[in-house]
């Protein structure tokens, strides 16, 4: 009995030490596997960097992507200065114009004589006349002066007409509307803007945004959109559950009919047998 149990010691020492041993290998295989990987990952990454500096390096060389002081700007990202022809609003021209000169750094005195380059046809002449007239122009006197010239000057108090703007269309019209006179009311801090906004969206869906209490414009927007498209379904869906059903004609039949169905196994609405008759 006693050489029993030493023989299956022996053999569960021997179990346990190759399992120890496999384990060992196993885990020593991990580790090179990782570190072949990681080799490659590096030699990847090397590759991909040697090809893309050429192609960096052509786009910063480029004058066309210079800042206006001569420095390098960002060399993936090129913005091309908006033309103005003065054939609609020019709310969103200036602001594309002052998104370019924020990225490029541009001087106040330069802006300017940058923005009248892009002027053409009408407001170019018009520009013409504005600076001989004033020939200490600046960007601030030019965008009150395009505003003024080409944009809807009937209505003078933009903050009184931002407040009494209603939705009438979608939201996404209404937020169109409701943006380009936010623009050019002036500074409004953010729970203005919202509140200003909600206030003038369609009652259905006002009330739902205004239980949320959006502190963002953005967040607004985008709560009357969702609720708009959820209103948009239910209407469907009550038109769908409305729609009047064909009415259902129903064929009474005299005894005489009724017996001969009978006796001929025929269905009572229809002329297709059903089974034997049942007398």
């Amino acid at each position: 009995m006693e050489a029993r149990l030493d023989q299956l010691e022996a053999l569960l020492r021997h179990e346990m030490q190759f399992n120890e041993t496999r384990r060992q290998e196993m885990q020593q295989e991990s580790k090179e596997n990782f570190a072949t990987l990681n080799a490659r990952f590096d030699q990847l990454f090397e590759r991909r960097r040697e090809e893309e500096e050429p192609r960096f390096q052509l786009i910063n060389d480029n004058p066309r992507n210079r800042q206006p002081d001569g420095h390098h700007g960002n060399p993936r990202i090129k913005i091309d200065f908006p033309r103005f022809r003065g054939d609609e609003d020019p709310t969103t021209w200036v602001c594309r114009a002052e998104q370019f000169f924020e990225f490029y750094g541009t001087p106040e005195e330069e802006k300017v004589l940058l923005a009248s380059i892009y002027l053409e046809g009408e407001a170019q002449l018009w520009l013409q006349v504005l600076k001989d007239g004033d020939q200490q122009l600046t960007w601030d006197d030019m965008k009150r002066g395009l505003h003024t010239r080409f944009g809807p000057t009937q209505f003078e108090d933009f903050f009184g007409e931002l407040t009494k703007l209603r939705q009438t269309g979608s939201v996404r019209d209404y937020q169109s509307q409701f943006e380009k006179l936010l623009v050019r009311a002036g500074r409004m801090t953010q729970a203005q803007q919202v509140s200003c906004f909600m206030s003038g969206l369609k009652l259905e869906i006002r009330t739902d945004v205004q239980v949320c209490k959006p502190a963002t414009l953005t967040t607004a927007i985008g709560l009357a959109r969702l609720y708009e498209d959820r209103s948009r379904v239910v209407h469907q869906g009550m038109r769908f559950h409305n729609t009047p059903r064909g009415n259902l004609l129903i064929k009474r039949l005299n005894p005489a009919e009724v017996n001969e169905r009978r006796a001929k196994g025929l269905c009572f609405n229809c002329n297709e047998r059903f089974g034997s008759p049942s007398l």
